[in-house]
């Protein structure tokens, strides 16, 4: 077998190997979701999971320097994704209900909606609750004054 065809083997096993990780963390999710009705909690935390993978996938594919100088929204995606993961977070039910509606996306709306606000704080999951409920609230607002 030669170098390449190595190297692709091992890619290959390797991704089948994080397909299948990924499938038992879903399902773990979703057990445990059930089992304390937090359904869209388990929703969002997977939405925020695949958000933060193809962002994952996007850093790895950058060179070193642009790498570098996206360490602010490296963080924040991180710090997010791992708040929105846990089911152990402090959001409402009808917040993760709300939010589910941004699909896939989540992570990269609140990191929108967080550098466009210079008052915006992540620093601990209580500030992250405040920052996410703070634009549930904002959301809800701006929908009842166009209704």
């Amino acid at each position: 077998m030669s170098y390449k065809e190595e190297l692709s083997s091992n890619a290959e096993k390797s991704f089948n190997e994080f397909q299948q990780e990924s499938l038992q963390s879903d399902t773990k999710i979703f057990d445990n979701a059930y089992t304390n009705n937090n359904i869209f909690k388990a929703q969002l935390a997977l939405n925020a999971d695949k958000n933060y993978e193809n962002f994952k996938a996007t850093m790895l594919a950058k060179s070193v320097g642009e790498v570098y100088y996206a360490a602010y929204k490296i963080r924040f995606y991180t710090s997010l994704h791992e708040y929105l993961g846990s089911l152990d977070n402090d959001l409402e039910e009808n917040v993760c209900e709300y939010f589910c509606g941004e699909g896939q996306g989540i992570i990269d709306y609140l990191y929108d909606c967080y550098i466009s606000n210079e008052y915006s704080s992540i620093n601990n999951w209580d500030e992250m609750t405040g920052f996410v409920n703070g634009e549930y609230d904002f959301l809800h607002e701006t929908e009842d004054e166009m209704a």
